[in-house]
């Protein structure tokens, strides 16, 4: 079985997760996570800020001296994680953009390129769904999933607590468990950006929710995310607001098959399997 290096975050946490099970399955290869100097693909996530020099001068030493021996790296349906990313150069010589995630990390890639680039847009987790099977029966009417950093927040317990028939969804728990029991949901409720990528790959109307400041970054990733789609990101704000129906979720859902197909499609066809 082919192997191939990739690049994302060693954090427990479901978006880095899935560049081993989706790639894993949807390409028939084996996954060995690298960091971006050593690495021949950035995968899912927000990790595009790896590829860039930073702030601290040792470690752009570092990069300068590697990037001659590992001068190139393919990137598919990564992105950055903040506004103030993509402001740094790349440090190596061949970065070869096969897809990234959303409009605004492909307006900075552009930038720091000084070229247009002709690619798709997408977030290799709405792949997701080729990872089971079975078919699913609906369990639950909503699922919630906090954010990792948020799995403690009484907030969400209070929602368990307000909807009949919901479920709390852990996003560290083992993947496969994970993205079944957002497909047994009707509807689903998340402050996670993959839990909202997972349902979308189910079919299943979604809704963000914040409610801290702990995550990482500044809502980028949620706008890069739905800019791929053309669409605003929308969201509740759980400290300003309140969800009184499962209803509100589904009708203000717009995320149409056909925009998940496309991007599904794009995402299998843009993986550059014989370059790596």
């Amino acid at each position: 079985m082919k192997k191939i290096s990739i690049c994302y975050s060693t954090v427990n946490n479901m978006g880095d997760a899935l560049n081993k099970d989706v790639i894993e399955k949807c390409f028939n290869v084996q996954v060995v996570r690298k960091s971006s100097i050593t690495a021949n693909l950035s995968g899912i996530g927000s990790g595009l800020s790896a590829f860039c020099y930073g702030s601290n001068k040792n470690k752009n030493i570092m990069k300068k001296i590697s990037s001659k021996i590992f001068s190139s790296s393919y990137v598919w349906g990564t992105g950055f994680i903040s506004y103030d990313d993509g402001m740094m150069p790349f440090f190596k010589k061949n970065m070869n953009f096969c897809c990234v995630r959303g409009r605004l990390t492909k307006n900075k890639v552009e930038k720091l390129l000084g070229k247009k680039l002709e690619i798709p847009l997408g977030d290799g987790g709405i792949l997701s769904s080729m990872l089971l099977k079975e078919d699913i029966e609906k369990k639950y009417d909503l699922g919630i999933i906090p954010h990792f950093r948020e799995k403690n927040e009484n907030a969400f317990f209070e929602l368990n607590n307000k909807f009949n028939n919901s479920i709390i969804i852990d996003v560290q728990d083992n993947p496969i468990n994970v993205i079944r029991k957002i497909a047994q949901c009707k509807s689903i409720l998340s402050s996670s950006l993959h839990g909202l990528i997972i349902a979308d790959s189910f079919r299943v109307p979604n809704k963000h929710v914040i409610l801290t400041d702990k995550l990482l970054g500044d809502g980028f990733k949620f706008d890069d995310y739905y800019s791929a789609y053309n669409l605003n990101h929308n969201y509740i704000d759980l400290k300003k607001e309140s969800i009184d129906s499962i209803d509100e979720i589904i009708e203000d859902y717009r995320i149409t098959d056909e925009m998940v197909e496309k991007m599904k499609k794009d995402l299998l066809e843009s993986f550059p399997y014989d370059k790596l």
